[in-house]
């Protein structure tokens, strides 16, 4: 193989790593920012926060 062809095969396979690593970046984040906002979660984040009306107690003495 001469040198054109293996700068090109290394290049090649150095622009696929950078776009895994890319993919995983952003994609991993995403999907994590989803399962975040979803009704569950900001039910229980509600609830919990310190400006809930009752201080994040279902009852008295009962932490939902």
């Amino acid at each position: 193989m001469d040198k054109i062809g293996l700068a090109g095969t290394i290049s090649t396979w150095v622009a696929a790593l950078l776009a895994i690593v890319a993919l995983l970046g952003v994609v991993g984040p995403l999907l994590i920012w989803r399962a975040n906002r979803t009704e569950r979660q900001m039910a229980l984040k509600a609830v919990d926060s310190e400006l809930a009306e009752h201080g994040g107690f279902m009852a008295k003495g009962l932490k939902f």
